[in-house]
């Protein structure tokens, strides 16, 4: 195995964050050279791949991979036979999140190496929060999941590509086309309740900038990727959307600092 891992990673709540960091980590006991880099960050460039292994640890969105690292993919250099792993975090389904990936990197010339399904806890307030005590157990099962996957990884890889099959796949790859399609109209329906007090944090920590302040009041953009950072983590929980989220619990793993993407 190549002695340097360029790690590229998207996270929202924290779910792929966290599992980028423990990759990165039993990379790092192997004695393997290991850049984690934020694909949401203006300055993470396109180093020279040639001489790495690529890796990508994204969430499933709706069954499907995050724009922002389907148009991150996109721009990558072309390849010739450069190695890549990909690791997707999901709350209850890999869908086509990672076969999606797979055929963008296929066709600019990168090798699979191998891939995996990481279930962490659902960061999804329309639809259910498990309590803190099921989270805590989700993310430790999470974390176990990531270092079996390094150790496959170290071992040479099973070129396995995670995905849903049979009728279930279908159904999600035709949801995650639902929610490609829908997804620039989505951002309207966030909103602030009356217990906003205009402290503009949901602006500072949102990781594609698509939350301004317009006379204090945050309003989102349509390059909103629904990562749901700001719907979990805005302190006074007066950020809503689709009518079903007031009261509903929040997901906080990973503190995010003012201004950190």
């Amino acid at each position: 195995m190549k002695k340097q891992i360029i790690l590229y990673y998207f996270t929202g709540t924290g779910n792929s964050l966290r599992i980028a960091q423990v990759m990165q980590s039993m990379f790092q006991k192997e004695g393997l050279k290991v850049s984690l880099l934020n694909i949401a960050e203006e300055k993470t460039l396109l180093l020279d791949l040639n001489h790495a292994i690529v890796g990508f640890c994204y969430p499933v969105y709706s069954f499907g991979m995050p724009r922002i690292v389907k148009n991150f993919m996109e721009k990558m250099p072309k390849a010739s036979g450069t190695e890549v792993f990909l690791g997707a975090t999901n709350g209850g389904g890999i869908g086509s999140a990672v076969i999606q990936g797979w055929k963008l990197l296929e066709k600019k010339g990168y090798v699979l190496l191998d891939s995996e399904s990481i279930e962490m806890p659902n960061n999804y307030v329309v639809g259910r929060i498990p309590e803190e005590e099921e989270c805590r157990k989700q993310v430790r099962a999470g974390e176990a999941k990531a270092e079996a996957f390094v150790q496959r990884l170290l071992a040479g890889g099973t070129k396995h590509i995670a995905k849903t099959g049979g009728l279930k796949g279908l159904l999600m790859a035709a949801a995650s086309r639902g929610f490609t399609r829908y997804l620039p109209s989505m951002a309207k329906k966030f909103h602030t309740d009356e217990n906003c007090n205009e402290c503009g944090y949901c602006e500072t920590i949102c990781p594609t900038k698509s939350i301004i302040l317009m006379e204090g009041e945050p309003k989102w953009l349509d390059t909103c990727e629904q990562c749901f950072r700001c719907i979990n983590y805005c302190p006074r929980e007066s950020i809503q959307t689709y009518g079903k989220t007031k009261g509903k619990r929040r997901y906080k793993l990973l503190p995010f600092q003012e201004g950190q993407k």
